[in-house]
């Protein structure tokens, strides 16, 4: 999964629009801030008070998420953690009001958004590990509270795709190696060295090779942008 600013953008679009669809959100104002400056309170109320279908006072504001570098050995190549930040805020005199307002309050929000966001994030980023790694009371915003909700998954880099291992065949005491990616370049030993390029008795592969029992050859693919196949092993018989 390589993690840009574009990833990171539509990762934020797609859960705006799935707390969008969600029908006991349907009177919330639901927004996304993609401000890098840090918003005045009045500036992040605004959006909670625009109203959505008719009613008033309720509003989630979804972040830009962020992609923090990050260290683990049990995870392979470049990691971090995607965190999604969401602030949840209500106006209790006017959201619970019957007439016009949202009917929902913070908690009720911040619940439904962790069960939505918990299971569709995991279906789109395929993790299975989302966590809430914050979930702070906001208090006193221009006469709003609410929530700020932390959620955060482990995420890495792929890694390039790693080359088929060749074929081996033996026949009439010559051996034949063959590559399944078209362009890989194969090596060879029989001397127990590793098959690849920076080995100085390696040989590049060219044509079936002459072998005597008792020899072990170890092969190996190579490819520009993958990674270089496991080690193949055969001793003639």
């Amino acid at each position: 999964m390589a993690i840009d600013t574009k990833f990171l953008r539509t990762l934020q679009d797609h859960t705006v629009a799935k707390l969008l669809s969600e029908p006991l959100l349907q009177y919330v104002s639901i927004v996304a801030m993609r401000n890098q400056v840090k918003l005045a309170p009045e500036a992040r109320v605004a959006p909670h008070l625009a109203g959505r279908n008719g009613k008033v006072g309720a509003g989630i504001l979804v972040q830009l998420p962020i992609a923090d570098p990050s260290e683990d050995a049990d995870v392979p190549g470049a990691q971090m953690d995607i965190k999604l930040p969401i602030d949840i805020l209500v106006k209790d005199d006017l959201s619970l009001v019957l007439s016009n307002g949202a009917g929902i309050t913070a908690e009720e929000i911040a619940a439904t958004v962790w069960v939505v966001l918990h299971q569709f994030l995991n279906r789109a980023i395929g993790s299975g590990n989302w966590t809430v790694g914050g979930f702070d009371p906001i208090e006193d915003r221009k006469g709003a509270y609410g929530y700020s909700v932390l959620l955060v998954v482990r995420g890495a880099n792929d890694q390039p795709p790693k080359v088929t291992t060749p074929g081996f065949a033996l026949a009439g005491g010559n051996v034949t190696l063959t590559a399944v990616e078209a362009g890989s370049a194969i090596y060879y030993t029989v001397n127990g060295a590793f098959p690849g390029s920076g080995e100085p008795t390696a040989t590049l592969y060219a044509a079936p090779f002459a072998v005597v029992s008792g020899q072990t050859v170890l092969f190996a693919a190579q490819l520009a942008n993958y990674l270089g196949s496991d080690v193949g092993m055969k001793t003639i018989p």
